[in-house]
């Protein structure tokens, strides 16, 4: 069982690892994420 603060980490871990992945189609750049938040 995970502690919520071994929880956090580990979601963050994953977020970073998500943002930063050089691999993957299409364009999950910033600026299109934001686009897609806030147009949906």
């Amino acid at each position: 069982m995970l502690t919520a603060k071994e929880a956090l980490q580990k979601l963050r871990a994953g977020n970073k690892k998500y943002l930063t992945q050089n691999n993957g189609s299409g364009d999950v750049s910033p600026a299109v994420r934001l686009r897609t938040s806030v147009q949906g």
